[in-house]
């Protein structure tokens, strides 16, 4: 482990930990304008990026292999799914919910594993999915409804990583690749919402500037975080990406002051366990080889 990648880990899921905040800052826009400009400006960031570092031909032959590319195609509208509801979660109240869907990933990650990798669960992997079905079982029979905002944050996610494993192209160019893909119709989306009156943007130079730095809290993680892979070990990682949910429930709790139910207590108490049996059986296996 070096220091400088664990720096950047830290930084990458302390900061994607507090981005609730930033996304705050904007609730009086529309959920889907704000990811119309996180997609069209983080797009010119990174086209400026990728610019610099002279790797558009790296974008290009991602775009010529066909493998390559509907799975890009894929991860984008995955990406694309996963921000909008984040971003609306976060601005609707919700956000220990989304806390409970990123707390859930790693267990999602493990049966999507069982699913499209055929890997075998171990007995403690089957107890941590069982615990947290259990979770989403105590939220389902204690207020009538599926907890489908944190399933499909959890699925998405899962889904998005698993794609992306299976794909050469580094974390920027597969995100120049994702944001390229969306920027035309993201710009023709902006276009139609100007036209129809009902566009924010240009309204107010403060929320311009956040609309605009929405390029920056999308691509700086991300870049962060490729830095930190390939300097750590996974199980590294995989702890320290706990940091983002823990810092989403306490906002909601400490900040926001969202209601905490006895019902979501039970559950996050259930997925917190399975999160645990899952660290340590992923240590000691790690540790066996």
């Amino acid at each position: 482990m070096t220091r400088a990648g664990l720096a950047y880990a830290l930084a990458a899921f302390l900061f994607w930990g507090a981005v609730p905040i930033y996304w705050k800052h904007l609730a009086h826009v529309p959920p889907i304008e704000i990811v119309l400009h996180r997609i069209l400006w983080s797009s010119v960031l990174i086209a400026g990026l990728l610019t610099r570092q002279k790797r558009w031909r790296e974008v290009q032959a991602s775009l010529r292999d066909r493998t390559t590319a509907l799975t890009l195609t894929a991860t984008t509208f995955l990406i694309g799914s996963n921000w909008f509801l984040f971003i609306w979660a976060v601005n609707s109240g919700r956000l220990l919910e989304t806390s409970l869907g990123y707390f859930m990933t790693p267990i999602v990650n493990i049966v999507l594993g069982l699913l499209f990798l055929k890997e075998r669960l171990s007995p403690p992997q089957l107890i941590a999915v069982a615990l947290a079905a259990a979770g989403v079982l105590n939220l389902m029979a204690a207020h009538g409804a599926f907890p489908w905002l944190a399933v499909f944050l959890a699925v998405t996610f899962g889904l998005y990583g698993l794609l992306r494993k299976k794909v050469s192209a580094d974390a920027l160019v597969g995100l120049g690749v994702e944001t390229l893909l969306l920027a035309l119709p993201a710009a023709g989306g902006l276009l139609y919402f100007g036209a129809d009156g009902t566009l924010v943007f240009l309204r107010e130079t403060k929320t311009d500037l956040l609309l605009l730095g929405t390029s920056v809290i999308t691509t700086l993680p991300l870049l962060w975080f490729s830095q930190a892979v390939r300097r750590l070990e996974m199980k590294a990682v995989a702890f320290t990406q706990y940091l983002s949910p823990i810092c989403h429930f306490l906002l909601a709790i400490f900040l926001f002051h969202e209601p905490l139910s006895r019902a979501h207590l039970l559950t996050f108490l259930l997925t917190w366990g399975a999160l645990l049996i899952y660290s340590l059986d992923a240590a000691l296996t790690h540790r066996k080889s």
